[in-house]
């Protein structure tokens, strides 16, 4: 059977008389926004009673009071992520989170682990930022500086500077990410894996802090726009795969189960089709070599008319694909008109036949 996340879930104290229909629905899994309290552990006592388990965003950047200048990403003019500076866009909390080579984003975080494992929840999900990406590439000026905002490396705060100059020896530290035809330019590819891994010693960080815990999920964000280009290499996703590989087995030595969760992938169809394309490829050669418990988002958000279709058509999509499970907005779960047409539609869902080709081991 599949996995089914309702996703973004607030407020859910509010929510508990609505578990046991959610369930009856098909659903496995609530994905919680709130910070640790004891009426969210009391709701995850609710959910476990009708076979939901709960998995909780953590850690909260903000909260951990990481997402202030002093703690930012900076690109090589000073440019920094959790607020504009003078004459560039507002705070944009997509991209807010400390810079992957702070070391006080894990000291703070491991510091509330232990009241986030005393709910109960069943996992946690975080990554290097507020959002899915690795870097916050989405977050640029407008206008004519918009291009070059999205292919700036984000290593040039104070702690990626000395780490780096440690790594490489002394070597200039490249500004801009350059691929020709799909090929990386040469002179970037130590650089690049070491900014790559800077990504994944982060996730990795995290996950093992709540598998430490006892906490018996560890979930994490995955773009698979994993061709070489400018913009995908500035946002560390190009060649990602091994990299997310390597979470997952990590994860696993450590006593956790770990899930892969790809919010965003066929709501690129229409702006954005060259990502689709390549986010396909990617996702047909890692379910048919890798063993991933992995989940896509059905953009089940969008509109009441599109819900139903959506749900519906990029399940089966995803299904084919090797997927394991989805991922849904929850506006519409809440809306008890709305809710008899989802539980049909995701009776659908439920009825095909989910991973049904074995793993070779063999990524390209």
């Amino acid at each position: 059977m599949p996995e089914i996340c309702i996703a973004a879930v607030r407020d859910i104290a509010a929510k508990v008389d609505t578990f046991q229909e959610w369930a009856d629905m098909g659903v496995t899994v609530l994905d919680v926004m709130e910070a640790p309290s004891r009426q969210v552990e009391k709701a995850v006592r609710a959910a476990h009673k009708v076979g939901l388990r709960v998995v909780l965003r953590w850690p909260d950047w903000e909260a951990l009071g990481l997402c202030e200048e002093d703690y930012s990403f900076r690109a090589y003019d000073g440019r920094w992520n959790n607020d504009g500076g003078e004459n560039l866009p507002a705070k944009s909390s997509r991209v807010k989170g400390p810079s992957l080579w702070h070391p006080e984003a894990v000291e703070r975080a491991a510091k509330e682990i232990p009241s986030v494992a005393e709910m109960g929840v069943d996992g946690v999900l975080g990554g290097s930022l507020a959002c899915d990406r690795p870097f916050p590439t989405d977050w640029y000026p407008f206008g004519n500086e918009a291009i070059r905002g999205v292919t700036m490396f984000w290593s040039f705060d104070s702690h990626a500077k000395a780490a780096w100059r440690e790594y490489s020896g002394g070597l200039p530290m490249p500004r801009m990410a350059l691929c020709n035809d799909g090929v990386m330019a040469p002179d970037l590819a130590h650089f690049y894996s070491w900014y790559l891994d800077s990504w994944r010693k982060r996730i990795t960080e995290i996950s093992l802090l709540a598998a430490g815990a006892g906490i018996p999920e560890a979930w994490t964000w995955y773009l698979p726009i994993s061709h070489y280009a400018d913009d995908s290499v500035a946002n560390a996703t190009a060649g990602n795969v091994l990299a997310m590989d390597r979470w997952r087995r990590d994860v696993e030595a450590a006593g956790a189960r770990p899930t892969v969760v790809t919010a965003c992938m066929f709501g690129l169809r229409e702006h954005f089709p060259q990502w689709l394309r390549a986010s396909v490829q990617t996702a047909r050669e890692i379910t048919k070599a890798l063993d991933w418990n992995w989940i896509v988002g059905m953009e089940a958000d969008n509109s009441a008319e599109s819900c139903i279709p959506y749900i519906r058509d990029n399940s089966a999509e995803a299904r084919d694909l090797g997927f394991t499970g989805i991922y849904c907005g929850p506006t519409f779960f809440n809306d008890a008109e709305m809710r008899p047409k989802i539980a049909t539609a995701l009776a659908e869902v439920q009825s095909g036949d989910w991973r049904n080709e074995e793993a070779d081991g063999n990524v390209e």
